[in-house]
């Protein structure tokens, strides 16, 4: 069974999902697609308890994990199409995104 944490009052779950790399154009080599970006968020939140939310960390401004310059914000516009085509799943999940 998953552990739960509480942050500002909201049950999540202990174990996030990374989004390191994810959209981005530098690891892997071959980008992956939108979909398979999509259906990688959509396994993690399908996994956790009904009753927690799935803690998704993004970031944006540091090299090569969350875009190559001077695309940064990759990995957050990829974020925006996720929750434009699922927007059902904003509900389950709490975002955190580091800037540096």
């Amino acid at each position: 069974m998953a552990q739960i944490a509480t942050i500002a009052g909201v049950p999540v779950v202990k174990i996030g999902h990374g989004l390191m790399s994810v959209g981005s154009c530098v690891c892997p080599v071959e980008p992956l697609s939108d979909d398979q970006c999509f259906e990688s968020i959509i396994a993690g939140i399908n996994a956790a308890p009904s009753n927690a939310k799935v803690f998704l960390n993004s970031g944006m401004c540091h090299p090569y994990f969350y875009g190559v310059p001077p695309h940064v914000t990759t990995n957050l516009e990829l974020l925006n199409r996720f929750f434009t085509k699922y927007p059902e799943h904003a509900e389950r999940t709490f975002l955190s995104v580091k800037v540096s």
